[in-house]
């Protein structure tokens, strides 16, 4: 269905906001979901090796907090 489309989100945050905003790799929350089981440190790892891969659900990839959240509110105009 369209609108769940981009439920499986992942953000390359910048060390602030992953301080602030996503402690414990979560801005990876995509991957986090996918493989529940894999340690947080191993994260972006796993985004990376995810990445080549065609099988899986669509991941939306946000450049920041930021970003998204601007995103997200031109989306509600």
């Amino acid at each position: 269905e369209a609108r769940h489309s981009n439920r499986l989100i992942t953000i390359k945050s910048n060390w602030v906001e992953r301080f602030f905003v996503a402690p414990y790799s979560m801005n990876y929350h995509a991957e986090h979901h996918l493989l529940p089981s894999v340690p947080a440190p191993r994260l972006r790892q796993l985004h990376d090796e995810l990445a080549t891969r065609d099988d899986l659900p669509p991941v939306l990839v946000r450049s920041s907090y930021g970003r998204a959240i601007r995103s997200y509110v031109r989306a509600l105009r």
